[in-house]
């Protein structure tokens, strides 16, 4: 990519295949996004979150990871790399998962603490 025109281009085209549900081509968009710009975090998050939606979770805990390491305070990583473990049937990766974004969260985040403690009992009882 030459631009910083074409990269949002083909960043936006990525967006609507997402938003438009075709998952494939969403992936390999920000794929070939995260190859040629790999400090880019939103790019990460989107091909984590495409992975994830297509139930390639190994892949998804991956660009989980990447986006993790590019943004340390953000907790929805960790979170859906929770989620991911659910789904893979592994409790202790989940617990650890969901602990540490647990406390990248403020208690003011009602909802979010929430939806963790949920997702924290569910894995307890894998």
């Amino acid at each position: 990519m030459n631009t910083k025109l074409e990269e949002n281009h083909t960043f936006s085209k990525g967006m609507q295949a997402l938003e438009s549900n075709d998952l494939l081509q969403a992936i390999d968009i920000f794929r070939s996004l995260v190859i040629q710009h790999p400090d880019e975090k939103d790019y990460w998050y989107c091909l984590a979150s495409c992975l994830q939606k297509t139930s390639q979770y190994e892949l998804a805990l991956k660009a989980w990871a990447m986006t993790e390491l590019l943004n340390e305070s953000d907790p929805f990583p960790s979170y859906f790399a929770a989620i991911c473990y659910y789904h893979l049937k592994n409790p202790q990766e989940g617990l650890k998962a969901i602990r540490f974004a647990k406390k990248k969260i403020s208690e003011q985040n009602h909802v979010l603490l929430e939806e963790m403690k949920s997702l924290e009992s569910k894995l307890e009882t894998l």
